[in-house]
């Protein structure tokens, strides 16, 4: 048994010890990022995140200040404090997020996802869409980016009142 032992245990000692902190192949740890990426279909994204981590196909994100432009050019900025990107699938998920479009109109939803095959942000709640003339809360919201529309869905209740009501 001694012999064996001591056969064995230079061969250990030469092999490659794993690092704690290393980064695993095609993978990323980034810190004050600047995000911009344009798809096939024309929809671009771009923006800033406090830190990005994961590789180029799913990554995850913090501190996100992302606006998407359309391909018909329509502009929205998209809020959230932590959120994931799948660029192979093409959709991103977001927490606590907040969509806000060039009209002024803001959508806070708990939870939302972009999916980028039919250009909608769903957002779920409840949720809460503010322009400067109406309130409205909802159990979802679904943002079409191509036209600027937005489903809610119930119960819904709001309020419209032109000129009196602002951004909370």
């Amino acid at each position: 048994m001694c012999i064996l032992w001591l056969l064995c245990a230079p061969l250990a000692c030469n092999e490659p010890q794993p690092d704690a902190h290393a980064t695993p192949p095609k993978q990323f740890v980034l810190h004050g990022v600047r995000i911009d990426e344009k798809r096939a279909d024309g929809t671009r994204w771009e923006g800033t995140a406090r830190t990005s981590e994961g590789d180029l196909t799913v990554n995850d994100f913090t501190d996100a200040e992302l606006t998407v432009t359309t391909p018909e050019s329509r502009r929205y900025l998209v809020r959230s404090p932590t959120g994931t990107f799948d660029f192979d699938a093409d959709v991103g998920t977001f927490q606590d997020t907040r969509v806000t479009d060039e009209g002024g109109g803001v959508v806070h939803g708990g939870k939302a996802r972009y999916e980028g095959t039919t250009h909608v942000i769903r957002a779920e709640g409840p949720t809460r869409f503010l322009t400067p003339d109406m309130r409205t809360t909802a159990a979802s919201s679904t943002i079409h980016l191509d036209t600027g529309t937005i489903d809610v869905t119930g119960p819904v209740m709001g309020r419209y009142d032109p000129g009196r009501i602002g951004d909370d």
